[in-house]
């Protein structure tokens, strides 16, 4: 597992409506950018539920590891429950 890994660069996606938004595809593509000049691995993480579609599509951007945390109550469009997803697994 590299997430967290010293030296490594960790992506958080921010999701609406469950697709992943554009500028999180922006800053994961300045981080690989990034991780390339520093020789190091690039992750990815969001949150989100019933997002298999989106899982797959990340798959295809060349990310060293993608964490995807489901959980029903992240359909809601409540920030609380994103933010206890994200620090609270």
């Amino acid at each position: 597992m590299l997430f967290g890994e010293e030296g490594g660069i960790t992506v958080i996606g921010e999701v609406c409506q469950g697709k992943i938004l554009p500028l999180s595809l922006e800053l994961l593509g300045a981080a690989k950018k990034l991780a390339q000049e520093m020789n190091c691995p690039v992750s990815f993480v969001f949150a989100g539920w019933k997002m298999d579609a989106e899982v797959m599509k990340m798959k295809h951007y060349g990310i060293d590891e993608i964490f995807y945390l489901e959980d029903k109550r992240l359909q809601e469009k409540q920030k609380e429950f994103h933010r206890e997803a994200m620090i609270g697994y």
